[in-house]
């Protein structure tokens, strides 16, 4: 059963409140994923995927996204998927009423291929790793996708001024300092911060094409999401 707009809307008050509870705290770590998920496209992105089907979501957290898209649609079979086991108990363990959402702690290689996916949600993953398991990973969403399956990638427009003035500062910044407070003082950057900050590797909507023409893929969607403050690139890509 899909919910109509005014049903989403109240899914969207859910959303905010989810992240209300787990991001409660004050610190570091927590203001900067509560900032991020409140002014996350999530509609952008969920309309982009199938009412019906099996969906993958590639690096699902705590399951907040797998749980907004299976109240959209109860047709939707979703597996979330990470590498993280604190954050896979905790998403099996809140609000997981859901009958239609499976949580694994695992790695998509180790996916068999005979297990296929009608749409892959990668939301703020990619940027993540290292360019060479990028193309790792992208290759193994194309072996694993169904013909007409989708693949719906969610990252940061680097092309967008204000991503370099806000984000650059905000995620250096904060670099920065715990190095530095790391060389003199002795704390770690992980203890200081809540979390552990690495340079990411961001591609841009012209390197998506490429990379994923060359594996397979065709472009169906793309959209420069202007959000404020955060600039979001959704892209979505189309097994043939």
């Amino acid at each position: 059963m899909i919910m109509n707009t005014n049903d989403n809307k109240d899914i969207l008050r859910t959303w905010r409140k989810v992240f209300n509870r787990d991001y409660s705290s004050i610190s570091i770590h927590s203001l900067l994923w509560r900032f991020k998920y409140f002014t996350a496209p999530i509609y952008e992105t969920e309309i982009l995927l199938p009412d019906k089907g099996d969906i993958l979501d590639l690096g699902c957290g705590e399951g907040n996204y797998c749980r907004f898209i299976s109240e959209v649609s109860s047709d939707r079979n979703i597996l979330g998927l990470d590498i993280n086991n604190e954050r896979i108990t905790r998403a099996i363990g809140d609000f997981n009423n859901n009958k239609n959402i499976k949580y694994i702690c695992s790695s998509i290689h180790e996916i068999d291929e005979s297990c296929l996916f009608d749409a892959i949600v990668i939301h703020h993953v990619l940027y993540l790793i290292e360019h060479r398991e990028q193309i790792r990973l992208l290759k193994k969403c194309f072996e694993i996708l169904r013909p007409g399956g989708k693949l719906v990638i969610l990252s940061l427009d680097i092309k967008q001024p204000f991503f370099n003035v806000l984000i650059h500062s905000m995620f250096y910044g904060i670099s920065a300092i715990t190095t530095i407070a790391k060389r003199y003082l002795g704390i770690s950057t992980e203890r200081l911060t809540g979390i552990r900050l690495n340079k990411p590797t961001y591609l841009k909507d012209t390197d998506y094409i490429e990379i994923m023409n060359v594996i397979g893929f065709k472009l169906d969607k793309i959209t420069e999401n202007n959000h404020f403050p955060l600039p979001y690139l959704i892209l979505c890509f189309k097994k043939h």
